[in-house]
């Protein structure tokens, strides 16, 4: 037992439709989350894609496909609160959690069974901590419906892709642990689409015959390296449950810096709104200059009455705590912000940050210093013994026929 997934298919339709009661009694019917931002089907209900409506769609292809099909708004403030929540189910099993997205949890449980006992009685307290978790969200009666589409999926084996896929085949609610001894045969029976091969290499084995997974593992590793790459190299490791990629903690919650400021009234005044995101810009900044430390990335968020969000990330070439470097950086996002509603809050997030520990001196500004330092140093020397005492090659003729006399050896001030 080495690595647990923990994950809900349909993570962001079930948190929206959980909102939408009227739609409780008839939940299994062709319905379709959008972002009204992209104009575009962020998921769908089973009977939805049945007639043909699939994310990335856009409205025009989804009515298109079905004329009757229901349409709700993704609410992207809810979602992202719960899948914060979510997300505290593995903290509380583990420190090391990496985020694949929302609902997707890859969960590290190296030394786990010495606190919680074994695999099953660690499957028992996740699942025990998602019930709870499920059970805030269907407080109300309304929507005790959405409780199946809650219900995560568990997968635990000893590899990365191997935990992933035992959770993606097995039942909600359900434990499937995946032995070492038996993921080569689990992994060998699944889909070729399932590797994380780009869509061109997948193409050229589905042409190739090879379809499984274990038809692209009988191959030998120098073969898929020399058609597919490194790439390939490590597909086939993860068919073979032989992959070396460990797991990435991605929640760093407690090493953020951040504030938000509720306006007392929504502003859509551009101006007016730059003035307020600058102004709470620079008291963060004062609370990272007495950390002695300089902004790498930085997540600006406004959220209207209606939990409309808009938001997005800047990564500064240069580490800086200067307001006048990280505004000049993120000014023109602010700007390019189109939102239909007035700005009731605002939110700045200091998501990667690190330590001062000096300026790295700009390569011209060295050149010019040391420049600078030569000709001192020839004028010190010069005036000491009364003749010139540095001297540099000039070019006096480049054309010359003799090549000693396109250079000569001249005084280093001249």
């Amino acid at each position: 037992m080495a690595l647990a997934c923990l994950f809900i298919p349909s993570f962001e339709l079930a948190v929206n439709l959980s909102q939408y009661t009227d739609l409780i009694e008839d939940i299994m019917s062709p319905i379709a989350l959008c972002d009204p931002e992209t104009e575009k089907i962020v998921d769908a209900t089973f009977s939805a894609q049945q007639f043909g409506v699939l994310p990335d769609q856009t409205y025009t292809q989804a009515f298109t496909t079905y004329p009757q099909l229901r349409i709700i708004e993704i609410n992207k403030v809810l979602t992202q609160e719960i899948s914060e929540k979510f997300t505290l189910i593995a903290q509380e099993i583990s420190p090391v959690v990496e985020k694949l997205s929302s609902g997707f949890l890859l969960i590290d449980l190296k030394g786990m069974d010495t606190y919680f006992g074994g695999v099953e009685l660690v499957a028992d307290k996740i699942f025990s901590l998602s019930e709870a978790w499920i059970s805030k969200i269907t407080e109300n009666k309304a929507n005790q419906s959405t409780g199946p589409l809650l219900q995560a999926h568990l997968g635990i084996a000893d590899k990365r892709l191997t935990a992933q896929l035992a959770a993606f085949y097995g039942e909600p609610g359900v434990l499937n642990y995946i032995e070492q001894t038996a993921a080569v045969k689990f992994l060998s029976a699944l889909p070729i689409e399932l590797l994380p091969l780009p869509p061109d290499a997948i193409e050229r084995l589905r042409l190739l015959q090879i379809t499984k997974i274990g038809q692209f593992t009988a191959l030998s590793r120098s073969i898929v390296e020399s058609q597919f790459g490194s790439i390939g190299g490590q597909a086939w490791l993860a068919g073979k449950n032989r992959d070396t990629e460990y797991l990435r903690s991605n929640i760093f919650e407690d090493e953020k810096i951040f504030d938000e400021i509720q306006l007392l009234s929504p502003i859509s005044d551009l101006k007016v709104l730059k003035i307020f995101t600058q102004n709470l810009l620079a008291q963060l900044l004062q609370e990272m200059k007495i950390k002695n430390s300089l902004l790498v990335r930085v997540k600006i968020v406004f959220e209207t009455d209606t939990g409309k969000l808009y938001f997005f990330e800047k990564l500064l070439k240069v580490p800086t705590n200067s307001l006048t470097q990280i505004w000049l950086a993120i000014s023109h996002h602010i700007d390019r912000i189109r939102y239909s509603e007035p700005i009731s809050l605002l939110r700045i997030e200091f998501l990667e940050f690190i330590n001062q520990t000096g300026y790295q001196l700009s390569l011209f500004a060295m050149s010019r210093q040391r420049q600078q330092q030569l000709i001192d140093t020839a004028e010190h020397l010069r005036t000491r013994y009364g003749y010139p005492a540095l001297f540099q090659i000039r070019e006096v003729s480049r054309w010359h026929r003799l090549p000693e006399k396109q250079f000569a050896l001249a005084d280093y001030l001249t």
